[in-house]
């Protein structure tokens, strides 16, 4: 079985960009674990919540083929977080699938990983993306294998399946 670890902040997730691919990603016989900066009642900004139990520290991304890291503001706390850079490191050398959805792309960028890769954004943050050296498309979704990255929360669920069919792919 598949699995992907999914990244939301622990306050402040956008909704539709978490549960979507979640739930997408699980009917498709996904197996998923959910992490965040600490454990307990993660709030999303429309309102939705989700128990986490377990952090980012405990993330071993040789027990995953993807990652899959969500936006909202709450994302933005991630920015310079050397734990998920880490991860996000570990994950591209072991040849994992590295995908990302809002904001949270800007996180993938930071790694300096995306340098000429073309990927997509929150459109408020493209300026962040190309200044990391990435080819901002303006796409809802874009794949640049390892990479696959989505515009906001209008797209989590054409997000969510390219996802899911990358990993049936791979």
């Amino acid at each position: 079985m598949k699995k992907v670890a999914i990244v939301i902040a622990f306050e402040k997730f956008r909704d539709e960009e978490f549960f979507e691919p979640y739930h997408i990603l699980r009917q498709g016989g996904v197996g998923v674990d959910v992490f965040s900066s600490k454990t307990g009642l993660a709030q999303g900004k429309m309102g939705g919540s989700y128990r986490v139990d377990k952090t980012l520290s405990e993330l071993d991304m040789s027990k995953y083929d993807a990652l899959l890291l969500v936006g909202g503001p709450g994302g933005y706390a991630y920015i310079g977080n050397a734990i998920l850079q880490s991860i996000i490191h570990d994950a591209f050398d072991q040849g994992k699938l590295l995908t990302a959805v809002c904001m949270a792309t800007q996180l993938l960028a930071e790694s300096g990983l995306m340098a000429g890769v073309k990927a997509t954004i929150f459109q408020g943050d493209s300026e962040k993306l190309t200044q990391w050296g990435a080819v901002y498309t303006a796409a809802p979704v874009e794949v640049s294998l390892p990479f696959i990255t989505a515009d906001g929360p209008r797209s989590a669920t054409l997000f969510g399946q390219t996802v899911l069919n990358a990993l049936h792919e791979s």
